[in-house]
């Protein structure tokens, strides 16, 4: 683990050695604040690392980012969109309907 300018990620193993810039970002569990979001392959969502806090994210099937709540322009209503949507290197444009599940 590394940090630069006061932000925490990971980096390869060569980062200092012959300079590989393979980076993944840290992230703050956005429900509690204190665990880490890591990703579990076999359901495709990321989970909080602090035992106590049950959150999860869907994961961006198109670029791994997290799948966020958003509001349409035209309408206001909501879906969802991927995190990486408005970051310069990514510009994923992943978008999913919410779908109501009824009882």
């Amino acid at each position: 683990m590394s940090f630069e300018q006061g932000k925490e990620f990971l980096a390869c193993s060569a980062f200092a050695s012959i300079g590989c810039t393979y980076t993944i970002d840290i992230i703050l569990c956005t429900a509690c604040r204190e665990g880490k979001m890591y990703f579990v392959e076999n359901d495709k969502k990321y989970h909080c690392s602090n035992k106590a806090c049950t959150n999860t994210q869907k994961a961006c099937p198109k670029c791994g980012g997290f799948l966020v709540k958003r509001n349409r322009k035209s309408d206001g209503g909501e879906f969802l969109g991927c995190s990486n949507f408005s970051k310069k290197e990514y510009k994923c444009k992943y978008t999913e309907n919410i779908r109501i599940e009824f009882p």
